[in-house]
């Protein structure tokens, strides 16, 4: 998916379905970012959950700080070039 049609899929599948995100990938097609996610119904050890994209590396490597102080796990990490610059997902749960 390019990055506004992951957007519109976390949207569809999380907030409107209440699957969880567990699986996450980026790759480079064409020149541009695109992902891939699975999303379960009933993933365990997801109780609270969160996930994060589209972050440079010192906005992603903030969030990473924040989310293990506070005792998530993380789950997947990916990355890619956007622009000339690396941007970063990740998915944290407990």
């Amino acid at each position: 998916m390019t990055l506004s049609e992951f957007v519109a899929a976390f949207d569809q599948y999380t907030n409107k379905e209440k699957f969880k995100l567990v699986y996450l990938d980026a790759y480079i097609r064409g020149g541009k970012p695109v992902l891939s996610g699975i999303w379960y119904k009933t993933a365990p050890n997801f109780n609270s959950w969160y996930e994060k994209y589209n972050k440079t590396a010192a906005q992603f490597q903030a969030e990473y700080n924040a989310m293990l102080k506070n005792g998530f796990l993380t789950r997947c990490i990916a990355g890619y070039s956007q622009g000339g610059s690396a941007r970063f997902e990740g998915i944290w749960s407990k």
